[in-house]
């Protein structure tokens, strides 16, 4: 990165590798428990924070160390694996904004255990999907740059539509916007639910409702971890079946097979984007100047796209 000496270039890239090394893990809600303990209950996140991937960052971490960019927005940060190494090109101020209160002190705990100073870290929680929050006056055209990982595909057209609307309330002229959302290659199982939802005429066919699910032992240890991320089987789920508020919400059950076997699975959903089906969010107040596409694993397919904010009119 721009202005960092080689030992700081050194031990940044080793605090970069330690990210990737512990991996991901599930956000934590402030609705959250034990899984075990939370069967049947509707839960407000089904999301994970991954590990960084340079392939989807990189030219927003690029932009961010020129050192032209001095606050920028961390909206859905999850434990910091964005956050961080924002924090490791020493030029910008980076203010985490989250809807759970638990995740964010795990963040702030994360961040003071990675770095030596913190001084250019906040934070603070709110929901800017939500049709009831107003911009805070001090944060409007307040930032250059705004990250927004790995959140979108977790809102509806409605939420997405309130949240990009305010994120440009907070971003200066010119600032620029990096937004991280799943997708689906050909030939995948999403792109066939996708067509089967286009067939119905359902309104934003790429809303997908599925249940992942997974035969147990009652024996098995992982019995009292559920919130892992669990291989198995996928299902469609009807949207008038699902039970779901919104594809951010999540609910896990059991299903008896026999006296020492159950089924557990967990219903959750997501928005599968496109550049196209993002174009119309964006456009009313930004230009995308780039998108990217990359597997994470055969199940996680992420679209990034960077966007500069369009210049007001006068």
């Amino acid at each position: 990165m721009p202005k960092l000496s080689l030992k700081e270039q050194e031990e940044a890239a080793k605090i970069f590798n330690s990210l990737i090394k512990d991996g991901q893990s599930p956000i934590q809600e402030d609705d959250g428990g034990n899984s075990a303990n939370n069967l049947n209950k509707v839960k407000t996140e089904s999301g994970y924070s991954f590990p960084p991937i340079m392939e989807l960052q990189g030219l927003f971490l690029e932009h961010c160390g020129t050192g032209n960019f001095k606050r920028v927005l961390d909206i859905g940060p999850g434990h910091g694996n964005d956050t961080i190494p924002l924090l490791l090109t020493n030029n910008v101020q980076v203010v985490a904004v989250d809807i759970h209160s638990l995740q964010l002190a795990a963040l702030k705990q994360r961040v003071t255990s990675k770095l030596t100073s913190t001084k250019h870290f906040g934070s603070f929680k709110k929901d800017f999907a939500d049709k009831v929050t107003k911009v805070p006056e001090q944060y409007k055209n307040g930032f250059q740059a705004v990250n927004l990982s790995r959140v979108a595909h977790f809102l509806t057209g409605t939420q997405l539509a309130t949240l990009v609307s305010n994120v440009a309330a907070m971003m200066s002229e010119n600032a620029v916007l990096s937004l991280t959302v799943s997708t689906f290659v050909s030939g995948s199982r999403e792109e066939q639910w996708i067509a089967s939802q286009e067939k119905q005429g359902l309104e934003d066919p790429g809303l997908v409702y599925y249940d992942q699910s997974r035969r147990l032992s009652k024996s098995d240890p992982s019995m009292n971890a559920l919130l892992m991320r669990l291989p198995g089987t996928f299902q469609l789920v009807k949207r008038s079946a699902c039970s779901l508020p919104s594809p951010g919400h999540k609910v896990e059950f059991l299903t008896q097979v026999n006296s020492s076997e159950v089924i557990h699975t967990l219903r959750t959903g997501k928005y599968y984007h496109t550049p196209s089906s993002l174009h119309k969010y964006l456009s009313p107040y930004f230009d995308i100047t780039d998108a990217t596409t990359v597997a994470f694993d055969e199940e996680d397919i992420f679209l990034a796209v960077f966007a500069k904010k369009k210049a007001l009119q006068k």
